[in-house]
């Protein structure tokens, strides 16, 4: 991403963040865009933000509603309290229901 999309503005304002989680936020935004694309055509690779222990079903891969993030469904509650989103803006907490929900909702389905 760094090589490729430099002269991106959104790109340069990253590099400048110390912390990361500007580039994070980009990396996110990116893999979203890619998932999304494979839940449409109904084939392809997750990208997903951590690796699973086990097999498992593409239908229980959702993104997180704040920071665009793909991960289990089982684990978005557990994830909104760390969050790189949640640490940066205040953002009211979700119930598990309502998170699903705009979970579905972001992913298509």
């Amino acid at each position: 991403m760094i090589s490729k999309h430099r002269k991106e503005h959104s790109v340069e304002t990253a590099l400048k963040d110390k912390t990361g989680i500007a580039m994070s936020l980009i990396r996110s935004k990116g893999d979203d865009k890619h998932n999304n694309k494979v839940v449409a055509e109904g084939h392809g690779c997750l990208l997903i933000s951590s690796r699973p222990t086990k097999e498992f079903d593409s239908e229980q891969n959702e993104p997180c509603v704040h920071c665009r993030d793909w991960m289990l469904k089982s684990t978005l509650k557990r994830h909104q309290s760390k969050c790189i989103v949640q640490r940066v803006v205040d953002v009211s907490p979700l119930t598990k229901r309502n998170l699903i929900l705009q979970s579905d909702i972001l992913s298509g389905r």
